[in-house]
């Protein structure tokens, strides 16, 4: 992430995201969401931050000592472009779209968890309480992102249910995983080439 910004001078990100749903009642699998906020449960990990660093912070008498507010209104406004710039487009017969959940949802909650294994039932259940979508990277993007004051869009496409909320292939998570996964690296290749294509528009 710092390389990102301090290298290459990227001013605003698109991440492509596989989650798994958790809430199987509003997101199947295939669907196609942009996050709004998130909740990082991977306290194993320790805290991810640019804390301390001296190049970090906007005042330059408390460089390196920065709070900041995640998912901010800067990041509202890039989702906002995200969205409206990429889609929905045709790709061959078939039209990629985000699965629209505002008439019941009024956020879409990334829940981060830690990896790398994949949750227990009992964790997912727990995990519905409080989120839509279940991930191991983006919430720890989205802060350093945010730390460096970049705004960050995620493009989550759902290539499985939650552990114990499996579709039935075979009975069994993993082979469903796999299966699914294969699927969306054509939607993945998609949704790539739409950026490349939008580009000035997501630009300017």
């Amino acid at each position: 992430m710092w390389a990102m910004a301090h290298e290459l001078l990227c001013d605003k990100i698109i991440a492509l995201a596989s989650v798994g749903s958790i809430r199987p009642d509003l997101f199947r699998i295939g669907d196609i969401a942009i996050p709004t906020d998130f909740i990082d449960f991977a306290y194993q990990r320790g805290t991810m931050t640019f804390w301390g660093n001296s190049d970090v912070g906007p005042f330059s008498g408390e460089k390196g000592r920065i709070h900041y507010t995640p998912c901010d209104h800067d990041d509202l406004l890039w989702r906002k472009k995200v969205a409206a710039t990429l889609f929905p487009f045709k790709e061959g017969s078939h039209t990629v779209c985000l699965r629209d959940v505002s008439d019941t949802e009024p956020e879409i909650v990334y829940a981060q968890a830690n990896g790398p294994r994949f949750e227990s039932r009992a964790e997912v259940r727990m995990l519905q309480g409080h989120g839509h979508l279940v991930g191991m990277t983006c919430a720890s993007e989205w802060t350093l992102a945010g730390e460096l004051g970049v705004p960050y869009a995620i493009v989550a496409m759902v290539d499985n249910l939650g552990n114990g909320l499996d579709s039935g292939i075979d009975g069994n998570f993993m082979t469903e995983y796999q299966k699914h996964r294969n699927e969306h690296f054509h939607t993945t290749a998609a949704i790539l080439d739409q950026i490349g294509r939008k580009a000035r528009e997501l630009l300017f």
